[in-house]
């Protein structure tokens, strides 16, 4: 079982918004905490992400005449997945990790889901664009079906925005709720909720 967190990504002050997203993505993508192998996405290019999630972004601005504020809006979502040492494979935290983005997301924004094999424990970084594939919004919080948030937690502007944590892993202030796989092969949570 996976610890998992979610991140908004914003402009630090003095970086640009191109910065910061070029920033972040280049991380997720370093080759030597990859093995320059274990990347996959959903509607843009690895090599090009980053001018992709800009361009949305771009486009978004020309269709509604919205522009993101540098200093207040969400840029992209981040999602950390870290599994214990010896659990998985970097291929199978891979593959987990692109099915947590696309039912996330369900399929309305590009991301990136990169796997990192330079600690003892293997996990991925997900980065979600907060533009949607079709430019016509940027996401706020991350709601459920039912409208209630993924832990039933607010929505609040500190991070990290909501955590799941492995059975028997230390007891944390941020911790939100403890996720488990149903029968179904859905993820619920303490409140009921459950990731379709």
């Amino acid at each position: 079982m996976a610890t998992t967190t979610l991140l908004p990504r914003h402009a630090d002050e003095g970086e640009t918004i191109a910065a910061a997203i070029h920033d972040c993505l280049d991380y997720g993508k370093n080759p030597e905490k990859t093995e320059g192998k274990y990347i996959s996405a959903y509607e843009c290019d690895p090599v090009t992400v980053a001018e992709e999630f800009l361009l949305a972004k771009a486009s978004y601005k020309a269709s509604t005449g919205r522009e993101q504020k540098k200093e207040t809006d969400v840029l992209c979502y981040q999602i950390r997945m870290a599994f214990y040492p010896g659990e998985i494979t970097p291929k199978e935290a891979n593959r987990i990790g692109y099915e947590l983005a696309m039912r996330w997301t369900k399929g309305r924004h590009a991301f990136l889901v990169t796997t990192h094999t330079d600690k003892k424990h293997i996990h991925c970084h997900i980065y979600y664009n907060s533009t949607s594939l079709d430019c016509s919004e940027t996401s706020g919080a991350p709601v459920l079906p039912s409208g209630g948030s993924l832990t039933g937690c607010v929505w609040k502007t500190a991070s990290p925005l909501w955590r799941t944590r492995s059975p028997g892993a230390r007891a944390n202030t941020n911790t939100m709720g403890s996720g488990r796989w149903n029968e179904t092969g859905h993820q619920t949570f303490k409140n009921g909720s459950a990731l379709p």
